[in-house]
């Protein structure tokens, strides 16, 4: 059994999707009453966008299970060693963070322009079976 799990506490995400999503009125909570104000919360993000960006910033800490894999060796026989494998990537994802994916990073891997989310497209999760023949 082999298991890789990835852990970033902190930081911050921008999610820019909410906001495209907020100016269709489309997001999923954009006529849920706000208790404070009884305004529905989407409508309350977008008039709120010009003069206050945060309601659009969020956490971005998250627990993933990025890969496992599960491993049997068969009994020795005629070939000296088989082993069968099953294995998964981008399994689960544990994150306050509203959006697809907190890890997002529209604009390439640095440092100034990570964790700007604007409508990507999550990592996929993949599946695969396979065969180690020993002779």
């Amino acid at each position: 059994l082999f298991f890789l799990l990835d852990w970033q506490q902190g930081s911050q995400i921008v999610n820019l999707t909410k906001l495209l999503y907020d100016a269709g009125g489309n997001t999923v909570d954009w006529d849920v009453t706000d208790p404070e104000s009884g305004d529905p919360i989407g409508l309350h993000r977008i008039s709120t966008f010009g003069s206050d960006i945060n309601v659009y910033i969020e956490d971005a800490t998250y627990l993933k299970l990025r890969e496992l894999t599960l491993s049997y060796d068969l009994p020795q026989s005629l070939i000296n060693r088989v082993r069968l494998n099953l294995s998964a990537r981008n399994i689960f994802t544990s994150t306050p963070y509203t959006g697809m994916d907190p890890e997002v990073s529209n604009f390439g891997n640095q440092a100034v322009g990570r964790n700007i989310d604007v409508a990507p497209f999550p990592r996929t999760r993949s599946f695969w079976f396979g065969i180690d023949l020993g002779f």
